[in-house]
């Protein structure tokens, strides 16, 4: 574009099919003594080579040619690296026509019979281009800024509804820099969700001169990731009557998911806390009150939001107040506390465990301490219930297995291991059908069994089984669920009896039983003959 200076001749390259018409449009700007030089072509080669050799300032043509047309000719001048404007010269267009065209990079249009606004139109659009140039140039020197910040800029001209956007801006969304951005392709980007109050959003804030920060979702369309931006534009009025609409944009998508994040730890926390039976607590050093949320409440049955240090001591189970205090006075010291210790609650024993980190001033000495208390009373009655289980099974030459509710082996005794060959640090851990079964394992029995297990039911079978040294066994085995207050399946008591001998035994039997039959059967044959 020719931007030497304001005498210079203006280049205005004029694609007309006929002369009649070319003769007019240049009477028309000679006339009104407009400083121009041009040439005329006729065709799309013609055109192309004119792009290159007389380097038009400004693009004139009808929008039908004999092998051409408008948008065709803008195309080729943008495809070649021309960025002049092109004006458009219609006998008649319709305003949903004028508009389409627009959107498609057209500058803008004059009507034949309105051909005296040619020279103010032509003026218009070049000083509009200045101005797009200024911005490209502004946008180069923030380029490195956008990219810091990840964020782009904009601008709207709200008259000729064209968009200019920042190498950034293209970035973030997912479009090549190349793409002509307009109004339709950008809202088929923006989240269906998000179209309406995007919408909704940009008519308001273009009706004032500052508008009011708004986010939405795109889709990229180059990979299919969702991205939040936020933006904040402002409405610029030009003397020339142009009204545009300059923002930028910021690439929020990593606060959001943060955000999203952080909510979703909290939801699972409270989750957490709340089924585990776990409190939070704090306690500033000198203070006499021992603040805690909702789950301490619980453990301790005393639902105010802080407590009284005296308070807190007298539900502590006497025997173990003084044990506390010492814990808690080296933790001061050390930075970390550590007690496990019981409650008097209703007649009965809560047993908890609690833990904290404490926070130190700049000469060592600490200041709070942060902790968390955990009721840890089912978890020793488990605990309890399979020591006492240990004890018992330990000494029976059955095999006896405790697992986990989900079948994994917790504890083995002798007798499984003078059964099977494996001892207990062999299969801790462990399915016990994941190394017992054998092609002779009748898997149906294996089925029925975790089908009554999950139920809460007891179950009995017996099944073969393959022992650590490859031989086929047979094994009775009764499968018993511990079950909790609620009906919860906490643990599961399996006690195996090997019965290969009785199993062979029985076989031998009805071997026996068999050759008596037939030998019977063969002498009644004999006495009747």
């Amino acid at each position: 574009m020719n931007t030497t200076t304001d005498h210079s001749p203006i280049n205005l390259l004029i694609a007309e099919d006929f002369h009649a018409e070319t003769e007019a449009l240049l009477r028309e700007l000679k006339d009104v003594e407009f400083n121009f030089s041009y040439v005329v072509v006729k065709d799309e080669v013609g055109y192309e080579a004119q792009l290159h050799e007389f380097k038009p300032d400004v693009i004139l043509s009808p929008y039908s040619l004999a092998t051409t047309n408008a948008v065709k000719l803008l195309g080729l001048a943008r495809k070649n690296g021309v960025n002049a404007p092109l004006i458009l010269l219609a006998y008649d267009l319709s305003e949903d026509i004028a508009i389409d065209l627009l959107g498609e990079g057209i500058e803008d249009y004059i009507l034949r019979s309105t051909i005296k606004r040619l020279p103010v139109a032509i003026r218009k659009a070049l000083q509009r281009k200045k101005t797009e140039l200024k911005l490209v140039r502004s946008q180069s020197l923030l380029s490195l800024g956008e990219g810091i910040s990840n964020s782009g800029s904009f601008e709207l001209d709200l008259i000729h509804r064209t968009t200019v956007w920042s190498v950034n801006f293209y970035r973030i969304a997912g479009i090549d820099p190349s793409t002509v951005i307009t109004n339709k392709l950008f809202v088929s980007c923006i989240h269906p969700e998000d179209r309406k109050p995007y919408q909704d959003a940009l008519a308001a804030n273009i009706q004032h001169e500052l508008g009011k920060p708004f986010v939405y979702r795109i889709i990229r369309p180059d990979n299919g990731q969702i991205v939040h931006l936020q933006v904040n534009g402002r409405r610029i009025e030009g003397e020339d009557g142009d009204i545009r609409w300059i923002g930028s944009v910021l690439d929020i998508t990593d606060r959001v998911l943060a955000q999203q994040e952080r909510e979703a730890q909290t939801v699972q926390r409270d989750l957490l806390l709340s089924t585990a039976k776990i409190g939070i607590w704090h306690w500033t050093v000198g203070s006499n009150k021992l603040i805690w949320d909702e789950g301490c409440a619980k453990i301790f049955d005393e639902f105010l939001p802080d407590l009284k240090a005296a308070r807190y001591y007298e539900l502590i189970h006497p025997d173990d107040r003084g044990y506390v205090r010492e814990r808690l006075v080296d933790g001061l010291k050390t930075g970390e506390y550590s007690a496990e210790y019981r409650l008097t609650k209703n007649g009965s024993d809560t047993f908890v465990l609690s833990r904290g980190k404490a926070t130190m001033d700049k000469d060592g000495i600490a200041t709070r301490i942060d902790g968390i208390i955990i009721d840890m009373t089912d978890q020793k009655k488990a605990e309890e219930q399979i020591k006492t289980l240990s004890l018992v099974a330990s000494e029976t030459v059955n095999g006896v297995l405790i697992h986990d509710p989900d079948g994994t082996i917790i504890w083995a005794n002798k007798g499984f291991t003078k059964i099977t060959g494996y001892t207990q640090e062999e299969v801790l851990g462990k399915e016990p059908w994941s190394f017992l079964s054998g092609q002779e394992t009748n898997q149906k029995l294996v089925e029925l069994t975790y089908i009554a297990l999950s139920k809460g039911k007891p179950f009995s079978s017996d099944n073969r089984l393959v022992n650590k040294s490859g031989d086929m066994i047979w094994v009775q085995t009764t499968f018993t669920p511990v079950t909790d207050d609620g009906g919860n399946v906490t643990k599961i008591v399996s006690i195996g009896t090997e019965i290969t001998k009785h199993k062979e035994l029985q076989g031998l039997q009805r071997e026996m039983v068999a050759r008596l039959e037939k030998a019977n059967a063969e002498l009644k044959k004999k006495t009747k003959d």
